[in-house]
């Protein structure tokens, strides 16, 4: 991929501002939605496995953890990147599609904090930050990111985003993703890419 991936973005961007992450976030759910319809799980979104082609859209990489299940089973393997797993991930109580939502509010904090929000050179203590603490938010953060961010990581699966009845249209229909046409993504004529970076 001639522009490398989201990792590299963000450490020229430091931080993106929330219009370039709606664009990245937008595609996200829908290759999401394509890949929950085939009833496949992903569980290993992070900025490293999202690379940027020529024209700025993203392809995703890495499908090492994809496994083939189907909406109302579960599987219980411990995968994925310990900043990115969700809390039913890291409990080992069974875990399917909402697991993926949870890394998408995950990746969209860091896209726009320029870090994820819970951070350790411990494993073992970030498990116990993602499962007692609440995501830090500064205060001038954008009320819309934030509404998302925490609908997507609700550690009730009852109550998260995308395990909803309704499903993904619920997160396309969030105020966050107001000014997003998702056909327009969806064809790559969403028109000025938020910001392609040198090669």
């Amino acid at each position: 991929m001639p522009h490398g991936d989201l990792i590299k973005l963000l450490t020229n961007v430091g931080r993106m501002e929330q219009d370039m992450a709606r664009f990245y976030a937008a595609q996200l759910v829908i290759v999401f939605d394509f890949i929950h319809n085939l009833d496949l799980i992903y569980r290993d979104l992070k900025p490293e496995n999202v690379l940027l082609t020529r024209s700025g859209y993203i392809k995703l990489a890495d499908f090492g953890f994809v496994k083939k299940i189907k909406p109302w089973e579960r599987t219980y393997t411990l995968c994925g990147t310990p900043e990115y797993m969700s809390p039913e991930v890291i409990m080992s109580l069974g875990h399917g599609r909402g697991a993926d939502w949870y890394t998408l509010g995950i990746l969209l904090y860091e896209l726009t904090c320029g870090r994820p929000p819970f951070m350790d050179n411990d494993t073992y203590e970030i498990f116990k930050k993602v499962l007692k603490n609440p995501i830090p938010f500064e205060n001038d953060y954008d009320p819309d990111a934030r509404s998302l961010i925490r609908h997507l990581t609700k550690h009730d699966l009852s109550k998260r985003y995308g395990t909803q009845p309704g499903g993904v249209k619920i997160i396309r229909s969030h105020p966050y993703f107001s000014k997003i046409d998702f056909a327009d993504i969806r064809s790559m004529n969403y028109g000025k890419v938020p910001h392609i970076p040198d090669s």
